[in-house]
C-alpha cells in the first residue's frame, strides 16, 4: 500500500484502485464524492458541492483545515502512470477500476471482429489508441442497424465497463440540457438520438473541439479541453444522422445479427476484462496517426456511410437522381447530356431553375460549359450548356 501526504493530510493509494478523499476542498469550495447508480445498477462516482454547514451538520467536521485542500482542479487522462494529484491540483479523471492481467481475451476478439467486420483492424486500433493515447481525437462511431441482437449495445457497454467512471451512457435529454458534463468523459455512449440539426452540430463540434465551456449543476463554469470519444447506436440504418461527403469524422458500421447466441457472453466479457485491458495497454497501434482523428477518411469510409450520405440528400437531389436514372435506363445510356432547363421540364417545373443549378453544382458536383452536344431527346446536335451524367460503372 502506498501513501501520499498533502497539507499534513495523509490518505492511502490502494492497488488496483486509488483511494481518494471522500471530502475535499478546491479553492474556496467544498466537495463530496457520492455514488449513484444507473438503470443497470452500475455504480458511478459523482462530485457534488457542499456547504460548510452541511459538513458540520451531516459529517461532524468542525475544523475544515483537516480536509484535503487543492488549489485547482484539472483533468489529465492517463491509464498508465495515473496521477490523482498534479502539483497541488486535484485530477478529476478517474483511475481505471480494473487491474490489467495478461490472459485470454478470445470473447472480446470475437465481439470486435463481429462488430468491425471488414473494419476490424480500424476498430481494434481505435480501442488501442483510446486506452494508450486518451487525449488523441478519434472518429465518431455510429452503429446503424435495424436488427436486434447485433452486439452493438454489448460492445459499447463493455468498452464503457473497462473505463469505469470515465465513460457514461447518455440520451437525447443530455444533449438538450444546458448542463453538458457528458463532455468530461473519455467515452460518451448515446444509444439513440434525434437527428436534429442542433444535436448533430453539438456532436460535430465537440468531437474535434480544442476548447469548450463546461456547465455543471450547482458548480461554476470553466474552460475545458475535451477529449471525449463518441459512440452512437441507432435502429434507423439509413436516416439515423444527416451526413454529407465532407463529414469525414464518422465511422459508420452496420453490424449483423449474432447467429450463435451465447447466454453467457456478457459474463465472459467481464471475466476477460483484465486480459483485454492488458492487451490494449501493451499493444502498439498497427495504424500510425494519419490525421487529426488518427485515421484517414478512406480508412473509415464504409458502404453504410455512403448510404446515409445518399439518404441525407435534399429532396431536389433525390428527384433529379430519379429522373436521370429513368432516362438512362429507358434509353440504355452510359452518358447523358442534359441542361438545367431540360431537367426542370422533366421535373414538371416544380423547382426554380436556380434551385436546380445550385443542386447540380453543390450536391452532384457537376459543372457545365458552352458546347455542341447531342441531346438525349434527338439525334440533331445543338449548342448549349448541358451537364454530363455518367452511369455508375463508368
Amino acid at each position: 500500500m502506498n501513501q501520499i501526504t498533502l497539507n499534513d493530510n495523509t490518505f492511502d493509494l490502494f492497488e488496483p484502485e486509488i483511494e481518494l478523499p471522500l471530502i475535499f476542498q478546491i479553492g474556496d469550495n467544498f466537495y463530496i464524492r457520492a455514488t449513484s447508480y444507473d438503470t443497470r445498477e452500475q455504480s458511478r462516482t459523482e462530485i457534488k458541492q457542499v456547504t460548510k454547514q452541511t459538513l458540520k451538520d451531516r459529517y461532524g467536521i468542525k475544523d475544515i483545515t483537516t480536509i484535503p485542500y487543492f488549489e485547482t482542479e484539472c483533468y489529465v487522462p492517463a491509464h498508465t502512470g495515473y496521477k490523482p494529484v498534479i502539483e497541488n491540483s486535484f485530477n478529476s479523471y478517474h483511475p481505471l477500476p480494473i487491474k490489467p492481467k495478461k490472459g485470454d481475451y478470445s470473447t472480446w476478439e470475437k465481439l470486435i471482429r463481429h462488430i468491425g467486420q471488414d473494419k476490424y483492424e480500424i476498430v481494434l486500433n481505435y480501442l488501442i489508441v483510446l486506452f494508450q493515447y486518451p487525449t488523441e481525437k478519434l472518429p465518431v462511431i455510429i452503429f446503424a442497424s435495424k436488427e436486434n441482437e447485433t452486439g452493438k449495445s454489448t460492445f459499447m457497454q463493455s468498452v464503457a465497463y473497462l473505463l469505469g467512471n470515465n465513460a457514461g451512457i447518455f440520451g437525447q435529454d443530455d444533449l438538450n440540457s444546458q448542463f453538458n458534463t457528458w463532455i468530461m468523459n473519455l467515452l460518451a455512449v448515446f444509444e439513440e438520438i434525434s437527428d436534429t440539426k442542433k444535436s448533430i452540430n453539438k456532436l460535430k463540434a465537440i468531437s474535434t473541439a480544442a476548447k469548450t465551456t463546461v456547465n455543471r449543476k450547482f458548480m461554476p463554469q470553466f474552460s475545458f479541453e475535451p477529449f471525449v470519444k463518441i459512440m452512437i447506436a441507432s435502429n434507423d440504418e439509413d436516416t439515423c444522422i444527416h451526413l454529407n461527403e465532407e463529414d469525414t469524422r464518422y465511422l459508420v458500421l452496420k453490424p449483423e445479427k449474432i447467429k450463435d447466441f451465447d447466454p453467457d457472453f456478457d459474463n465472459k466479457l467481464k471475466e476477460e476484462a483484465p486480459a483485454m485491458l492488458w492487451y490494449l495497454l501493451n499493444t502498439e497501434p498497427t495504424i500510425k496517426k494519419q490525421s487529426r482523428i488518427w485515421f484517414t477518411a478512406k480508412d473509415i469510409q464504409t458502404e453504410q456511410f455512403n448510404k446515409i450520405v445518399e439518404t441525407s440528400r435534399s429532396p431536389i437531389y433525390q428527384d433529379i437522381r430519379l429522373v436521370v436514372d429513368e432516362i438512362m435506363t429507358e434509353d440504355n445510356l452510359t452518358e447523358l447530356y442534359i441542361t438545367a432547363s431540360e431537367l426542370a421540364g422533366k421535373l414538371g417545373n416544380r423547382y426554380a431553375l436556380n434551385e436546380i443549378t445550385t443542386c447540380l453544382r453543390k450536391e452532384f458536383k457537376l459543372y457545365n460549359t458552352l458546347m455542341r452536344y447531342t441531346p438525349y431527346m434527338g439525334l440533331t446536335e445543338k449548342v448549349g450548356r448541358p451537364y454530363l451524367f455518367k452511369a455508375a460503372n463508368q
